[in-house]
């Protein structure tokens, strides 16, 4: 996934970055899913693994994009925090709640319960319009639209998925 991403990022500017968004998303669901598959340790897991690196660097850095494209350039930096928060908290709160998925219905459901998270997170990319947001004329606090609200809540979910498989890897 880390090697991946200065590829990707020359991939966003080319081929669009909903296209990264959702698939980024829709693979790391189809991963997670997958995941339901291993019953040990070895070569599928380390495929998969690697898999799920690609498709949450492929979703994460098209939605850092978004979510600078959607700020109002004088906000940037607030809008870029947030949006970090965003993605710093699902990292911070995912474990826990994998931990506690495993305990309550084991990997099989931890497993399910992520590619939802996913498939949810890709479900609302999917809903973000195409075209450009920037809106020149935008002052003071980020202002919390609908779109870039929906782009958090996606990026959200898919972290949530990313943290609580780590849980289990």
């Amino acid at each position: 996934g880390l090697a991946s991403v200065f590829v990707i990022g020359a991939l966003l500017d080319r081929f669009g970055l909903r296209v990264f968004l959702r698939g980024g998303f829709v693979a790391m669901g189809v991963v997670s899913a997958a995941f339901l598959l291993c019953d040990r340790v070895g070569p599928p897991l380390y495929v998969l693994r690697g898999l799920q690196g690609l498709a949450f660097a492929a979703g994460f850095n098209a939605a850092a994009t978004l979510a600078a494209e959607l700020a109002p350039p004088e906000r940037l930096a607030a809008a870029l925090g947030l949006f970090g928060v965003s993605t710093l908290a699902t990292h911070a709160i995912a474990p826990l709640l994998g931990e506690l998925i495993v305990r309550w219905g084991g990997f099989d459901a931890l497993f399910v319960i992520t590619a939802l998270y996913a498939f949810t997170g890709a479900a609302i990319a999917w809903s973000l319009p195409v075209g450009h947001y920037r809106s020149p004329t935008a002052k003071g606090w980020v202002r919390l639209t609908r779109t870039l609200g929906a782009t958090v809540v996606a990026v959200a979910l898919c972290g949530a998925a990313f943290g609580s498989v780590i849980t289990f890897v």
